[in-house]
């Protein structure tokens, strides 16, 4: 005999108190103040994640959801009002509730909708996890003009098929409209993140509209930004394994390491989300961040990958149990690491 268990809803909250974290707001009364473009599991385990801690503190800065073309995450979570389980995985495992994300759309489906969600003088930033390849670069880390994409965008004013497009076309109207250009946040593993989203930005509007570049030129702000959490795909025993522990169905539950890390270029309006509040970190030195990040815990991780390899060890776990691999580890980086690199004023 088999036996239904609910599915996760808002009205499923309040059964839920003292199981689990939920969110410390009333997502239902948040009003959209983000739009996030390209909603992977990355996004909705880091960015949606902070968001949903620092809602807890007010404003309305609940998260659109916006897909380029793929409609399975709109599927799943639209049946639920947004609401999806995080799994923190760590010495003990940690299970939350995030409620941050309000809406979801399209744009291959509902692409007007989505521009004019873009266009809203509501909607104050937009964040961004694309994959590098889904800024159209070059080799040199410029708009390639002669990308398929750019090319379709730059001849057409109708459905854009690159993130690029799709920003200018809401940037155009929002100039039209004489409305502040939201800030973008470039959240992909892409040095000098910011800086080349800018550019690329500027570079599509002056092909398109030089005024708009010209007006872009003097108000439009993307910071560099750097993030990281570890965040695996999510496997068909996870939705079970919430079923289990929790007593609830959950049709696209996440999961990610407890270590989590965003850092953000202090360049940001007043009117932001209460993301100082939540752990993340402000900088003038973003690059200085980028490189602790790739000396310090990606040249000791693929040591022990590659060691404990060689070793018969199955994960890094496993090769940080090894003595002599986590000996080697801590001298590669207190005698050779740490003195490679000037470290933030504001890591710790």
């Amino acid at each position: 005999m088999s036996i239904d268990i609910p599915g996760l809803q808002p009205a499923l909250l309040q059964q839920l108190q003292g199981q689990l974290k939920l969110p410390a707001y009333d997502p239902a009364t948040t009003g959209i103040g983000i739009v996030h473009i390209g909603p992977g599991a990355f996004f909705r385990a880091h960015q949606a994640w902070y968001t949903d801690l620092a809602l807890k503190y007010g404003g309305d800065w609940g998260i659109s959801v916006v897909s380029m073309r793929s409609n399975d995450l709109a599927k799943a979570l639209t049946p639920q009002q947004g609401l999806y389980s995080l799994v923190l995985l760590d010495k003990d495992t940690e299970y939350q509730v995030v409620g941050s994300i309000r809406e979801l759309l399209v744009a291959a489906e509902q692409h007007e909708q989505v521009l004019q969600r873009l266009a809203a003088p509501t909607s104050f930033y937009v964040t961004l996890t694309i994959t590098e390849k889904g800024y159209c670069l070059n080799t040199l880390g410029e708009l390639d003009l002669t990308h398929t994409d750019i090319q379709h965008d730059l001849q057409s004013n109708v459905k854009a098929r690159s993130a690029i497009g799709l920003l200018v076309q809401a940037l155009a109207l929002r100039f039209a409209a004489n409305v502040p250009p939201f800030v973008v946040l470039s959240c992909d593993n892409l040095t000098d993140n910011g800086h080349k989203l800018r550019n690329a930005l500027l570079v599509f509007a002056r092909q398109k509209q030089p005024a708009l570049a010209n007006w872009l030129e003097q108000q439009l702000l993307c910071p560099c930004t750097m993030v990281d959490s570890i965040t695996p795909a999510t496997d068909e025993m996870l939705p079970k394994q919430l079923a289990a522990e929790l007593g609830y169905q959950d049709n696209w539950p996440i999961k990610r390491e407890k270590f989590c890390q965003w850092v953000i270029e202090d360049i940001l309006p007043a009117h932001r989300p209460a993301w100082h509040q939540v752990g993340v970190t402000y900088t003038q030195d973003v690059k200085a961040f980028e490189k602790a990040k790739l000396r310090l815990l990606n040249a000791p991780h693929s040591a022990l990958a590659y060691l404990g390899s060689l070793c018969g060890l199955e994960t890094v776990f496993d090769a940080m149990q090894h003595t002599a691999l986590r000996g080697f580890v801590q001298k590669l980086a207190q005698n050779e690491i740490i003195g490679s690199f000037h470290a933030p004023v504001e890591l710790n």
